[in-house]
């Protein structure tokens, strides 16, 4: 997260009714709701609220198999960066 950026936290979510997203994370406004969920397989929604709101880039590094993801908000600056490791079987 960027710590400079007040306005969001980062929420981890555990031991409730969220579905695919237990133990994953969301990402809460100043108004104490969530605008990303995110989970440890990758998977990210955006509630439709929020879905114009905010806006992302990836990147897949194929050396470390890494991608990550970069969510910016309104004014185009980055408030998360997401990094999802790849496994891969050979």
């Amino acid at each position: 997260m960027n710590v400079s950026k007040v306005n969001y936290e980062l929420l981890q979510l555990l031991g409730g009714n969220f579905g695919d997203f237990n133990n994953g994370y969301c990402i809460k406004n100043s108004k104490n709701d969530c605008i990303l969920y995110t989970n440890n397989v990758g998977a990210i929604y955006i509630p439709g609220l929020y879905a114009s709101s905010l806006a992302g880039e990836y990147r897949f590094d194929k050396t470390t198999n890494n991608t990550t993801f970069i969510v910016k908000d309104q004014s185009n600056k980055a408030i998360a960066t997401l990094t999802l490791k790849i496994k891969t079987s050979k």
